[in-house]
């Protein structure tokens, strides 16, 4: 792994309770690294098969917001382990919202089977990114809910990158254009605290950070 920069983070976590007791969120021993970004990275059940002393892994990126991105959706960004395939909006416009990630539909499975937490992040050093008002913050959130958290009918027929998959939370790394952006992690929190039983997700403190931990390469 090369270490590229060190990096201090305000984390906002959404997990799914049977993961609850595998991750002490203030420990100063977790390994959390960063993936997606390289152009060479292996496969991410590769890490977490051979790797015994990764706690998370954190995809990168989600790194264009609706308000900036095409036909009105976000964009993400994941390296080598999608291809160029895009979602379609409801009036059939190309986005920025990829949709070949085959690889990353079977490899998050493995990595929880293995207690390794799974996020996915917001924002990054790079990328076209803001939040302009409060109203987009509310839609946004509700999207990142429909899209990447648990399957619900009123999501039916809409994008759902990792097809079935639901990550285990979310990593604001929202480095600049920083109005509204806690609007957007507070929507989130409050549709976790809907979601029934067995779906229902704990949160941690938006104080909780994971501190100097370095941004990986793969």
């Amino acid at each position: 792994m090369v270490l590229k920069r060190l990096f201090t983070a305000v984390v906002a976590v959404f997990s799914l309770l049977h993961f609850a007791a595998a991750l002490d969120l203030l420990s100063r021993t977790n390994l959390v690294v960063y993936y997606g970004q390289a152009p060479d990275q292996p496969r991410l059940r590769d890490i977490c098969l051979n790797d015994r002393f990764t706690n998370v892994i954190i995809l990168a990126f989600v790194n264009v917001f609706p308000e900036q991105g095409k036909g009105g959706y976000p964009g993400t960004n994941f390296g080598n382990q999608c291809s160029a395939q895009v979602f379609k909006n409801e009036e059939g416009v190309d986005t920025e919202l990829l949709s070949g990630c085959q690889n990353l539909i079977e490899d998050i499975p493995v990595c929880q089977s293995e207690g390794v937490r799974v996020m996915l992040s917001l924002g990054g050093g790079l990328g076209s990114y803001a939040v302009t008002n409060k109203r987009a913050a509310e839609k946004f959130a509700d999207f990142l809910w429909g899209a990447f958290g648990p399957k619900t009918p009123a999501w039916a027929n809409k994008p759902r990158p990792f097809g079935d998959v639901i990550i285990d939370g979310f990593d604001f790394d929202i480095e600049h254009n920083r109005f509204f952006a806690s609007t957007l992690v507070r929507k989130c929190c409050l549709a976790s605290q809907g979601l029934p039983t067995p779906h229902k997700l704990a949160i941690t403190s938006m104080n909780a950070k994971w501190e100097s931990f370095s941004t990986s390469s793969w």
